[in-house]
């Protein structure tokens, strides 16, 4: 069922980016072309409004179990390098530990031997 739920919450983001420009160009026309404030009011309603449903979701979650309430990582298998240019699944561990070989994992690479835009 997972795969029927992202597809149909991939359908309603397209429905909405297909219709969210023609409610706000339909917005802006009617308030004789200006747009504030009546397009930030519909902006800022729409906010409201994902705030307000998420806080239901978040409500009804916790009374049902609170299944969707929970890190998404959680004892999944974490992938580790092997040096060898292929992937070891090394067991589970929760979100954000470290291993204790991870630390040195790149002490041998000289600053030449790769690109960063950033420098």
């Amino acid at each position: 069922f997972t795969g029927t739920a992202f597809g149909v919450i991939t359908s309603i983001q397209n429905i909405g980016l297909a219709i969210f420009p023609l409610i706000v160009a339909a917005v802006y026309n009617a308030s004789g072309g200006k747009y504030i404030p009546n397009v930030e009011f519909f902006f800022v309603s729409c906010a409201v409004a994902g705030v307000v449903v998420g806080i239901i979701m978040i409500r009804l979650d916790k009374r049902t179990g609170g299944k969707l309430y929970v890190a998404s990582g959680e004892g999944c298998d974490e992938v580790v390098l092997n040096g060898n240019g292929g992937d070891v699944i090394v067991g589970r561990n929760p979100v954000g530990s470290v291993r204790d070989g991870d630390a040195g994992l790149f002490d041998g690479v000289e600053d030449e031997m790769y690109f960063s835009p950033l420098i």
